[in-house]
Order: C-alpha cells, then sequence, then structure tokens
C-alpha cells in the first residue's frame, strides 16, 4: 500500500467517522435522515414513466410538514384555467374586504358571454344581458370551469395583475398572471402566456388551505366547488384513496391541427387521515399524445406521487415518536 503524506492520512480516517449528511426538506423545514425523504426516487420513477411519452412533464407534491418532491418543479408552464382558482381566492378577499354579499348579483352583458369558448353559463342561460350572483358566477368559473365566468370575475376584482398578487401573497414566488380567457383563446401561441412553476401552484394551493388567515367559511366554499364537476375529467382525484377530502382545480389548453396541446393541467390538494394537508401539481407541456393519453399520463404521475409520499415515515407528534403499541 503506497504511504500517504500524514495530513491526508488523519482526513481519511476522520471521513470513516462521519456520518452520512442528512436531506434537508425542500421547502426549509429541519434536516430529517437521508432514508426518510429520498425526494430523488419520485424524480427518477417520474423520469423513467416519462421516457417515450411525447410530452414534458411537471410535478410538484408538497405537504404543509415541509416534504417537497417531483420533476422539473421549478420549470415554468402554462396555467390555462389553473388561473380560476387564485382568481376565486381574490373574489372571496374582496368581499371580505367590502362587506359584499355572495348572494349579490353582477351584471353580465351579452357580449362578454363570447361564443366559440367553453361556458356553460351562456350555454344554460343563453346569451342575452343578464345578472348573476357572486356565489354563482364561482360555482361556474371553479366547478365548470367556465371561460366567461372567469373573464366576468376577472373584471369585478380588477384584473389578472391583481390575481397575480394574490396568488403571489399565498406563496407562489414563480409565476406571471396577465390576460383572461377571451384573450387567450384567440391564438393558440396566447395560451403561454400566463405561467406558473409546479411548486408555485403546489405552495399557492398549500397555502390557502393552512394560512389561519384565511377563514374558514372560504375554504370550505371553494372546497365544495373544487370536488368532481360535470364534464370536467377528474384527472389527479381518479388516483386517490377513497375517503380523502380533497379537490381540485384543471387547466388544458386548446389543440393544433398538427396534435399539439401547449397544456393539459391538474392542481389538487388533500387532507391525509394524520390531518396534514397536500398539494400536489401535475403539468403537461405540449403534448403530442392523444387527450385521452395525456388523461391516462396525469393519473399515473398522481399515483406514482402518491405513492412515494405512503413510503415516508409518519412524522413526529408533539416531540414523541410512536408509541410502539
Amino acid at each position: 500500500m503506497p504511504h500517504l503524506p500524514p495530513l491526508l492520512s488523519c482526513l481519511l480516517s476522520l471521513l470513516l467517522f462521519v456520518p452520512a449528511l442528512p436531506l434537508r426538506a425542500a421547502e426549509g423545514l429541519p434536516a430529517v435522515p437521508q432514508a426518510a425523504v429520498d425526494a430523488l426516487s419520485l424524480e427518477r420513477d417520474i423520469h423513467h414513466f416519462m421516457r417515450h411519452k411525447k410530452a414534458l412533464a411537471g410535478v410538484a407534491l408538497l405537504t404543509e410538514d415541509g416534504l417537497c418532491a417531483g420533476a422539473h418543479m421549478d420549470a415554468p408552464f402554462p396555467l390555462l384555467s389553473v388561473i380560476k382558482f387564485p382568481l376565486a381566492v381574490a373574489v372571496l378577499e374582496k368581499i371580505q374586504r367590502e362587506h359584499i354579499p355572495l348572494t349579490a348579483m353582477l351584471p353580465v352583458r351579452a357580449e362578454q358571454l363570447h361564443s366559440g369558448t367553453h361556458s356553460p353559463l351562456r350555454d344554460q342561460r343563453g346569451r342575452r344581458d343578464m345578472e348573476v350572483s357572486l356565489r354563482d358566477l364561482l360555482r361556474y368559473s371553479v366547478s365548470l370551469s367556465d371561460n366567461n365566468a372567469c373573464d366576468v370575475l376577472l373584471d369585478f376584482v380588477g384584473g389578472p395583475a391583481v390575481v397575480e398578487a394574490c396568488a403571489r401573497r399565498l406563496g407562489a414566488a414563480d409565476l406571471y398572471i396577465g390576460h383572461g380567457e377571451d384573450w387567450m383563446h384567440r391564438s393558440l401561441y396566447h395560451q403561454y402566456a400566463n405561467w406558473g412553476t409546479p411548486r408555485s401552484m403546489a405552495r399557492m394551493m398549500l397555502g390557502f388551505f393552512t394560512d389561519p388567515a384565511i377563514p374558514q367559511e372560504h375554504r370550505e366554499l371553494l372546497a365544495s366547488f373544487m370536488g368532481r364537476g360535470p364534464g370536467i375529467p377528474g384527472k389527479i382525484l381518479d388516483a386517490l384513496p377513497d375517503g380523502l377530502h380533497a379537490g381540485h382545480k384543471t387547466g388544458s389548453s386548446d389543440i393544433s391541427a398538427q396534435g399539439l396541446r401547449p397544456a393539459d393541467n391538474d392542481l389538487a390538494f388533500f387532507r391525509l387521515p394524520d390531518g396534514r394537508y397536500v398539494a400536489l401539481a401535475v403539468f403537461l407541456l405540449n403534448s403530442l399524445e392523444s387527450p385521452d393519453e395525456d388523461l391516462r399520463i396525469i393519473r399515473e404521475l398522481a399515483r406514482l406521487s402518491i405513492d412515494w409520499l405512503a413510503r415516508q415515515p409518519v412524522p413526529l407528534q408533539d416531540g414523541h415518536g410512536p408509541s410502539g403499541r
């Protein structure tokens, strides 16, 4: 064996007794053992699943106690109708601040009910001047993903910049919301304009359901609108175990003549049996897969994420571990 210099020999001896550095939870919580939070294993599973898919996937799973894992979590993805969630929060903030009841009626003009876009409000009530309650506009926008109702509410809160500011207050650091649904659907290229990262959007969702400053009645109202809606794919909800308190907001773009879909998204929350809230963003970018295959991909990525979460140890409660009984 070659002779080592004394200093190098001493350093190598010390390294034998240095324990492996713990992995820090990605959301800034105290360090936990490497084996407890192997975030890279989920990233590997996602990349392996997507290796032959004709789309880029962004996934971010966050828990309120600081677990964070996914793939392409900090890449920008077009948001499409996912913006209807922070829009709804901005509406609730405004009516609380200005003491406006949910039963208040908003005038909706016939010219605001654009044709050629998804709008159950227009289809059910006709393209005419009318008044619609704030509660109903929220339900159309969130539950039924109505594009015309979305733009009416955008005008009500003061425009896209107000919605972006609301999302940032909830924890979304990396996003841009500058346009409404009518503008976005004038061109396929416009649909890339509003963007956010999966991590930021999951933080925003988690912030809404865990921030004590958010009124409980606001959380309950939006959660009631975010369950399974008629005609809206379940996406992430289809991958969740039965019985969980959960909800989501989907967002899907148009498809070009060549079969390119700029975005197919889902942003969900669910509550574990131990009471922890979890947010999960699954976004697809520039998919050349069929719409049915996009849905299957989102469900499978959600299942991989939930399986990863199930492998993590139960967090300590009040500083104590399991009782062993």
